[in-house]
């Protein structure tokens, strides 16, 4: 059997809070009144995740604990509303010793030992008397999570900003280019449109209005002359006091695609002027759409765009924002910089299907920003390499189309995915990204 020995113990309002090594593991055992989603925001600011089940031993472990303590523990296993069950940290459910009788709805669930000995469900929005936080067996390396933001949540394609108020602002591809606002980057509220009325420009690229009707617009009520749900993915950022947004216009199945620049002096849903036209795609085999704005250290300015056609192009533009003078696409992929390297992030597979989505995110690096691009085992992007960054993990399907955010202290990778929990629609999302000692990025 294996070992465990206490390696800690802190007294806090009369409770004890333990840290118990079992194996390679570590368990953080602490006794305190609070819910599901306190309990998951506690572990994962102490870079680890709610205990999951992966052993006899550790069922026993666990159990044996909630029985001497008397405690109620929150744990990571959660439960579809189709009642399959799965661990919040991706760890496959190995232990099927758990007695799942008690499940009577379809709510995403958590589960408590009971004092008759069996892991009973629990609605995740009252309160247990404790939390089991379990620390990977890579301590440099936290679990990933399931970035979920609360409030406002259909977002397809988003990008973030902070504003000149300090609030920070998600855009993304949807009708006039809607906003929500957050003030903490957990919870999100609809905020507007970026152009409330309308982008009659783009539409020698957005005529055809019933082509763009993907699943997740397709039964909104729109106004029968309004063509600009084919406005795609904006990419916002603050460059030299200013904010730009470039966005794409475009229609499901055409190359024949639109690059803009739209800028804000304060970075609001209500304060967005459109600058014209960037590039186009009518005279080339690539696509314009999907952009992605890189500044370099040296000042200068790369936009990365394309997919569906020949793949991911690149423009240098001047300080303006628009294409430099003479410049000439060049085909690599879309990129971002840390310390030495220059990232590569793609999405690849099938989009916009709802559960039928197959999108994942892969990624390779260079030390220039034109490329070459290598994933993990050195094989070039190009050549079809790519090390996978995020992928499918139920309840979150098709994770795609991401955009890193520079904060204060913290990189953050934001994306959308299709959420299995709640039929299909669009969520927005947001991780921590960080690096390994040898300059390879991973979410958690």
């Amino acid at each position: 059997m294996p070992n465990f020995s206490l390696t800690g113990v802190v007294k806090s309002d009369g409770l004890y809070g333990m840290e118990i090594a079992v194996d390679t593991k570590s368990l953080g055992i602490d006794p305190q009144t609070v819910t599901f989603d306190l309990s998951l925001d506690y572990c994962r600011s102490n870079a680890a995740d709610l205990a999951s089940i992966t052993s006899a031993f550790e069922n026993t472990f666990l159990a044996s604990l909630a029985s001497v303590t008397g405690f109620r523990y929150w744990i990571g296993l959660q439960i579809s509303s189709n009642k399959n069950i799965f661990w919040i940290d991706g760890t496959p459910l190995s232990y099927n010793n758990l007695n799942m009788s008690t499940v009577t709805n379809g709510e995403t669930l958590s589960v408590y030992y009971s004092p008759g000995q069996q892991w009973v469900a629990a609605s995740s929005s009252i309160a247990l008397e404790g939390r089991i936080c379990k620390k990977p067996s890579n301590p440099n390396i936290p679990p990933f999570r399931n970035g979920s933001t609360l409030g406002f949540w259909h977002t397809h394609d988003p990008t973030m900003i902070k504003d000149q108020d300090g609030l920070f602002q998600v855009y993304f591809t949807d009708y006039n280019i809607p906003a929500s606002i957050s003030s903490d980057r957990k919870t999100f509220y609809g905020n507007g449109t970026a152009f409330l009325n309308g982008l009659p420009w783009t539409r020698n690229y957005t005529h055809s209005k019933d082509r763009c009707n993907y699943a997740d617009f397709k039964n909104k009520n729109k106004d029968s002359n309004a063509t600009e749900d084919c406005i795609w993915c904006p990419d916002a950022h603050y460059v030299n006091g200013k904010y730009y947004m470039y966005y794409s216009a475009s229609s499901f199945g055409s190359k024949v695609s639109g690059m803009y620049l739209a800028t804000s002096l304060t970075g609001r849903s209500d304060d967005w002027t459109n600058q014209g036209e960037v590039f186009n795609s009518a005279a080339f085999s690539w696509n314009a759409i999907d952009p992605s704005l890189m500044v370099d250290d040296d000042g200068t300015w790369y936009m990365s765009f394309g997919s569906w056609f020949s793949g991911i192009w690149q423009y240098t533009l001047n300080s303006t924002g628009f294409v430099k003078d003479g410049a000439q696409p060049v085909h690599l992929a879309d990129g971002s910089d840390h310390g030495k390297y220059y990232y590569l992030t793609a999405s690849i597979g099938h989009c916009c299907a709802g559960l039928q989505s197959t999108y994942k995110v892969v990624y390779g690096r260079a030390t220039n920003p034109q490329g070459p691009f290598v994933d993990k085992a050195g094989t070039p992007m190009l050549n079809g390499g790519g090390t996978e960054l995020i992928v499918t993990l139920y309840p979150m399907i098709g994770p795609g189309n991401g955009y890193v955010y520079k904060d204060v202290g913290q990189d953050v990778y934001v994306y959308h995915y299709y959420d299995a929990l709640n039929g299909g629609h669009a969520r927005l999302s947001i991780n921590y990204l960080n690096y390994t000692e040898d300059g390879w990025p991973y979410l958690y």
